[in-house]
């Protein structure tokens, strides 16, 4: 079964972040794996979210508690 596209504000919810901080993502490069949907420069780009794409980046993301020397 294919993982369902969100919408940015979708995405957002998700990860519990706001759809700037989200932009800012997009911008910098960083941030979960995005897909453009339009391929016309005039027009703004229409971004979708795999919901897999956010969950692999969360997972990636696990950070673990340094030990105490």
């Amino acid at each position: 079964m294919e993982s369902p596209l969100l919408k940015t504000g979708e995405a957002a919810r998700y990860l519990n972040v706001s759809r700037g901080l989200l932009y800012l993502w997009r911008y910098k490069g960083v941030g979960p794996n995005w897909i453009k949907i339009s391929s016309d420069i005039k027009r703004r780009a229409c971004v979708r979210y795999r919901l897999e794409d956010l969950e692999q980046w969360l997972a990636g993301n696990i950070q673990q508690p340094e030990s105490a020397p």
